[in-house]
C-alpha cells in the first residue's frame, strides 16, 4: 500500500483540492469501489473502472474494487440522473452516478475526484487571474457550478490553474 498523503496527489497532478486533504484523511490514500449494482451495464463498469485506473495510475491513491463488500467505507457506482458525486469522503457508501450521457472515461475520473475531495478547477478563489466565468451564458441552475471558493476552502499548494485539469469544464460547458 502506497503511504503518502492524498495532497501530494493534488501536487503531483496539479489538481484542485478542497483544503489540505491531510487534515481530512491523514494518510488515508486507499479507497474501495464497489460497482455492486447488479443492473449496471457493462458500459459504465468499463469506463468507470478506466477512470479509477487513471487515478490509481497517476497519483499515490490505491483504487481497487470491493468484491467481498467488506470494506465500511466505499464509493457505489449508479446510473441516476446525470452525473454527480459528493465533494469528499461521507463515511459509509458513497454514490457516484454517471447516468445517461455521463458514460464517459473523462467523466468517471471526473466524478471521483469529487470523491476524493476535489472541487472544480474554475472555482479556485484565485481564478480571475487565469480565466473569465461569463455567467450570463450559463444557466441559472448550473450557475453554483461556477461560484469561485474562497482561499480558507482552497488551497491551491501555489500551483497555477491546471488547464487540462480533469476538474476543469471545458469552454463550451
Amino acid at each position: 500500500m502506497k503511504s503518502t498523503a492524498l495532497a501530494a496527489a493534488a501536487l503531483d497532478d496539479k489538481l484542485f483540492a478542497t483544503n489540505d486533504i491531510r487534515t481530512q484523511y491523514g494518510e488515508m490514500t486507499e479507497l474501495r469501489i464497489r460497482p455492486k449494482n447488479s443492473i449496471l451495464g457493462e458500459k459504465v463498469k468499463t469506463v468507470f473502472r478506466k477512470g479509477a485506473k487513471l487515478w490509481r495510475d497517476n497519483t499515490c491513491i490505491d483504487i481497487y474494487e470491493d468484491t467481498c463488500g467488506l470494506s465500511p467505507d466505499r464509493i457505489r457506482v449508479i446510473t441516476d440522473d446525470g452525473c454527480s458525486s459528493n465533494i469528499g469522503r461521507t463515511g459509509g457508501e458513497q454514490e457516484i452516478s454517471l447516468g445517461e450521457g455521463c458514460e464517459t472515461v473523462a467523466n468517471a475520473a471526473h466524478e471521483l475526484g469529487h470523491a476524493l475531495g476535489f472541487y472544480h478547477t474554475q472555482s479556485r478563489h484565485d481564478r480571475f487571474e487565469y480565466i473569465t466565468v461569463n455567467f450570463q451564458n450559463i444557466y441559472p441552475e448550473h450557475q453554483v457550478e461556477f461560484l469561485s471558493r474562497t482561499s480558507n476552502t482552497n488551497y491551491n499548494y501555489g500551483l497555477p490553474l491546471d488547464f487540462g485539469s480533469i476538474m476543469l469544464y471545458d469552454a463550451n460547458a
